[in-house]
């Protein structure tokens, strides 16, 4: 209704997008990409280390949005070079796979990445990240009987299987919007 009061100076911000869930699709996809626009500007300074990450990245690739992929993985791409870290959390990999231009963008952003975690996965969703990044037939079979906690640790050609042990206040500080 007027002015931003958005405070760029600020060392962390969020953007809440909830209330877009609920706009035609055209709208809703047209909404997200100013939003990540802006938040993507924000990072775009050599001198300032930032990290821009988009949780819930299935929902700006809904709707086989060429356009919301493309834009996620020029960010991918271009991130180093304005010392930002980018972090795209998404609980399906075929969200990076659902037609053949998002598939070519989806391998962009995970060729571009230094670091993934891949953690328990159903069969199909194992066989769209094999789609996307290499996993040998042991990876793949592994993947699929996770317990919680236990993850597939990738960091360049180096594979690690880890198991993420927290603390109960750790935990905590979650609250109870993961379903523990």
């Amino acid at each position: 209704d007027g002015h931003t009061t958005l405070k760029k100076d600020s060392d962390f911000m969020v953007f809440n997008i909830r209330e877009l869930m609920n706009s035609d699709s055209n709208i809703r996809n047209a909404l997200f990409f100013n939003v990540l626009k802006y938040a993507w500007s924000l990072c775009l300074d050599y001198n300032k280390d930032t990290v821009m990450m988009v949780d819930e990245a299935h929902v700006l690739l809904g709707d086989k949005n060429v356009l919301g992929a493309e834009f996620l993985a020029q960010i991918q791409r271009r991130a180093r070079k304005y010392n930002t870290g980018t972090i795209l959390i998404t609980q399906q990999p075929s969200d990076f796979v659902a037609s053949q231009q998002i598939l070519m963008h989806g391998k962009a952003i995970f060729d571009n990445a230094s670091y993934y975690l891949v953690m328990g996965l159903k069969k199909q969703a194992v066989e769209d990240l094999s789609l996307l990044i290499d996993l040998n037939d042991s990876e793949k079979e592994s993947i699929k009987h996770y317990s919680q906690g236990e993850a597939l640790f990738v960091c360049g050609n180096r594979r690690m299987r880890i198991n993420v042990a927290v603390t109960q206040e750790e935990l905590d500080s979650f609250g109870s919007g993961g379903g523990l």
